[in-house]
C-alpha cells in the first residue's frame, strides 16, 4: 500500500471501476464514467476523501450543464468508501 494520497486514489479508482466491470456495467456507460469522475476529481484538486459537501456545491456552476446531480452522488460514494 502506497503512502501517497494521490497514487492511493487511483488505486481506488481503479478497483471502483473494476467492480462496475465485474457487475456487468455496459463497456460504454464504464467509459462515460470514468471520463466524468477523473474530471470530477481533477476539478476538486484534493483526494477525495478531503472533500465535502461544500467542495461539490462549488463545482456544480462550473459543471452543471453536464453533472451537477452525478458529482454528489460521486461525493457520497468516495465518502461511504472512505
Amino acid at each position: 500500500m502506497t503512502t501517497d494520497p494521490w497514487e492511493f486514489q487511483a488505486d481506488c479508482v481503479e478497483a471502483f471501476v473494476a467492480s462496475w466491470r465485474a457487475r456487468g456495467f455496459s463497456p460504454v456507460t464504464v467509459e462515460n464514467d470514468i471520463g466524468l469522475l477523473e474530471r470530477t476529481l481533477t476539478a476538486l484538486g484534493r483526494p477525495a476523501w478531503d472533500v465535502t459537501p461544500e467542495d461539490i456545491g462549488a463545482l456544480t456552476p462550473d459543471f452543471e450543464h453536464v453533472y451537477a446531480a452525478w458529482a454528489r452522488v460521486v461525493a457520497a460514494a468516495w465518502t461511504a468508501f472512505s
